[in-house]
């Protein structure tokens, strides 16, 4: 009975706190999301991302950091203790957010490995100078441009994209792809579509993932528009062209960082041409450097203004840096009375509860 109370208390936890988080960010959710409108794409995405992961996250640290270590550390293996029905019913909910989330991940990868299988086959090498990841040209009736995968990713180009983009526009889509594998982006898609608690969130949850989508989107597009003069432009009508290939209501329905995926295109467009027109001043504020990130951008914005915002935000992450090693150094030198404090609600929850 030690390991199936101990599983049963981990799982129950992880419900809890999930739908708790859940229902808490189901309410304020949509003044949070509306509150990163004004923030550049880059950090926008950002924003949405953690926003969208803050449930899960908790649930995690709560069930995997403090129930299970306190109940391995203080739990006696003969104490015989059995849970209630309220208990169980949590822990069946937690099985559930669990297998969602297995599930979730399962039909992105069935998804994606479906259609690289595809492109593969019709693949050859497109060799790059400077290219971030492997790179393939390859026959497909959709107009893909996409960079796939997490631990080893790749990017597939479909020959009717090279064929009809000029030099310029080619490097401006690449280097958007280039801006997808910097920021990681297939990897928060992949946490993202992990996250089990969709149905405690709502409406709300597939807002946020769109919304996420979108910013990141606006990102790569923003990193390479300001990597290069004219680019943007060229970003602009590539997009423009490889909408125009797109057969008429396809949609290229793959969990991956794509230049398009088959949905509309203009405002996209329309952001691109005001950045070509105004330059970095089309961001707004100190959106040049934030959008950009990463090295190039400071040097794509000029003027004196890129230093200092970037040393700022390097003392930031250091200041983080710092925080956070603090915060483990307290918790693991008051571990024990935090350990016997959580496990003495688990005592109580597991005798009082029916």
């Amino acid at each position: 009975m030690y390991a199936e109370l101990g599983a049963t208390l981990v799982l129950a936890a992880f419900a809890a706190a999930n739908a708790v988080a859940a229902l808490g960010l189901r309410v304020l959710g949509p003044r949070l999301r509306v509150a990163t409108a004004g923030l550049p794409a880059a950090r926008r995405s950002r924003r949405l991302a953690t926003l969208r992961l803050l449930p899960s996250a908790l649930s995690l640290l709560l069930a995997g950091g403090l129930v299970a270590p306190a109940y391995l550390a203080r739990e006696p293996r003969d104490a015989g203790e059995t849970p209630g029905i309220l208990l169980l019913i949590l822990a069946a909910l937690g099985t559930g957010l669990v297998v969602t989330s297995a599930a979730r991940i399962l039909a992105s990868w069935r998804s994606t490995r479906l259609l690289v299988v595809e492109w593969r086959a019709a693949a050859r090498p497109l060799d790059l100078p400077g290219a971030l990841a492997p790179m393939f040209r390859t026959r497909s009736a959709f107009p893909v441009v996409a960079a796939v995968g997490v631990l080893r990713p790749r990017v597939f180009v479909a020959e009717q994209v090279l064929q009809g983009l000029t030099d310029d526009e080619r490097e401006a889509v690449l280097a958007h792809e280039a801006a997808h594998l910097r920021a990681r982006d297939n990897l928060t898609g992949l946490l993202l579509c992990a996250c089990p608690d969709g149905i405690v969130w709502g409406r709300e949850a597939g807002v946020l993932e769109r919304a996420w989508r979108e910013a990141a989107e606006q990102a790569a597009d923003e990193h390479a528009a300001l990597g290069a003069p004219g680019r943007a432009a060229s970003l602009a009508a590539a997009l423009v062209k490889v909408a125009h290939m797109v057969p008429q209501g396809a949609r290229l329905g793959l969990p991956a960082a794509a230049l398009h995926g088959g949905e509309a295109v203009a405002e996209r467009v329309a952001r691109l041409l005001r950045l070509s027109r105004e330059g970095p001043t089309a961001l707004g504020g100190s959106g040049g450097p934030t959008a950009l990130g990463g090295s190039g951008g400071p040097t794509a914005l000029g003027g004196s203004g890129g230093r200092p915002r970037t040393e700022a935000r390097a003392w930031r992450m250091r200041a983080a840096r710092y925080l956070l090693l603090g915060a483990s150094l307290v918790f693991a030198l008051s571990a024990h009375a935090v350990f016997f404090l959580v496990h003495a609600v688990i005592e109580l929850l597991v005798r009082s509860l029916p």
